[in-house]
This record gives C-alpha cells, sequence and structure tokens, in this order.
C-alpha cells in the first residue's frame, strides 16, 4: 500500500471518528450531516479499494460476488437506521423505491 493511500485511510478514519463526536456532542445539525457524508464517502471509497484488492488476489468470481453484495449495503443501513429512528415512512419508501425499477428492469417492462 502506497503511503498516499495510508494517508486516506487515516484521513477517512478520522472523519468517521469526527462524525460520531459531532453527532453525540449534538454539533450544529449541517456540521454534524457535512462531516458524516464525507466520511460515508470515504468509507464507500474503502469499501470499492477492499473489493479491488480481494479481485486481484482471487480472481473474478468472488469479486462480483462481493460487488453484488457490498452494493446493497448503503440501502440496508439506510432502512435499518430509518426504522431505529421511528421513520417508517422512509424505510417503506427506500425498499419500494429500490426494487421496483429492479424488478421492471429484469423484467423487461
Amino acid at each position: 500500500m502506497t503511503p498516499r493511500r495510508k494517508g486516506l485511510l487515516g484521513a477517512i478514519a478520522a472523519l468517521t471518528a469526527a462524525a460520531g463526536v459531532l453527532h453525540y456532542a449534538d454539533a450544529p445539525a449541517l456540521l454534524a450531516f457535512c462531516v458524516a457524508a464525507a466520511a460515508l464517502a470515504g468509507l464507500a471509497w474503502v469499501v470499492s479499494f477492499a473489493t479491488e484488492q480481494v479481485g486481484e488476489r482471487f480472481g473474478p468470481s468472488i469479486t462480483g460476488v462481493l460487488q453484488s453484495t457490498l452494493g446493497n449495503l448503503p440501502e440496508f443501513f439506510v432502512v435499518l437506521f430509518a426504522l431505529s429512528s421511528g421513520e417508517v415512512v422512509v424505510a417503506q419508501f427506500r425498499s419500494s423505491g429500490r426494487s421496483s425499477p429492479t424488478r421492471c428492469w429484469y423484467s423487461g417492462s
């Protein structure tokens, strides 16, 4: 791993920790949201980087399984966090919003 990537991983870890601290310290909502969004984007890069590394080591079949599995995690977490906050409508919208276009795409509608 290059020194640049190590630095990026450290920065992403720091952003992730800062997002948690800002959330629980009752910081201004906009600031906490922006830091959390930057941390989430960084974590998405980490997942992408890790998937590439696994692909280089184990081949395209394992990489395909990982990409299809990990590609649905963000939606799963949005629904999970929405339900834990009592936002049932948001969870229902996210669930049906993703599955309906996907069903139409695969069914040819």
